[in-house]
């Protein structure tokens, strides 16, 4: 198969992949290396762009990662794992409101 008609099958594929997608799957998509060519272009400058897209590109690799990591999926005591959050959560400080923005003096 030539060079063009490979693209060409590429492009159709990458199309194909499009019209199923929900709104924000083509980064997943994107992440398993389902794009390719101008397709891929086009969708790695659209991740540039935006930056909830980025931390859900980071998101997915994280989850990957996790995943590969025989010793980061490894499971731990669940009693354990919530007496740790507890803990950390406890240490954290409450969010405290805003402070209200200043009113301009008013000319006596």
């Amino acid at each position: 198969m030539n060079e063009g008609m490979q693209g060409t099958m590429n492009k159709r594929i990458n199309e194909q992949i499009n019209e199923q997608m929900d709104d924000k799957e083509w980064i997943s998509a994107l992440v398993d290396g389902q794009y390719a060519g101008e397709d891929l272009q086009d969708r790695l400058e659209a991740l540039g762009a935006d930056p909830q897209d980025r931390e859900r590109w980071q998101a997915y690799h994280l989850v990957g990662d996790v995943l590969r990591a025989q010793d980061l999926a490894a499971s731990t005591d669940p009693a354990a794992f919530m007496a740790a959050l507890s803990r950390r959560l406890a240490a954290e400080r409450a969010p405290q409101p805003a402070p209200p923005p200043s009113r301009p003096r008013r000319a006596a």
